[in-house]
């Protein structure tokens, strides 16, 4: 999976040690910052509310799937419960 990265939300590891309180304000005003190491994307940061953003949109997209696959799979019998 190859995601790009906003080039103005991109920081340093030694930068999130040194500059820790910026990194995070940074982090509530953008919802996300990618942190480097040796020059390469190592970790992302992401503010509690993009986080849990997220992880509604990822269970809404399940349910999703789960219907789709579930009238894939539908016969065309209906069952009563009574």
């Amino acid at each position: 999976m190859n995601k790009s990265i906003r080039l103005d939300s991109i920081v340093s590891s030694s930068d999130v040690s040194k500059k820790y309180t910026e990194v995070r304000t940074s982090v509530k005003e953008k919802g996300e910052v990618s942190i480097l190491k040796n020059n390469k994307p190592d970790v992302v940061m992401l503010s509690f509310e993009y986080y849990t953003n997220l992880m509604d949109e990822l269970e809404d997209l399940q349910i999703q799937k789960m219907i789709t696959e579930r009238y894939k799979n539908d016969s065309g019998i209906s069952y009563s419960h009574e």
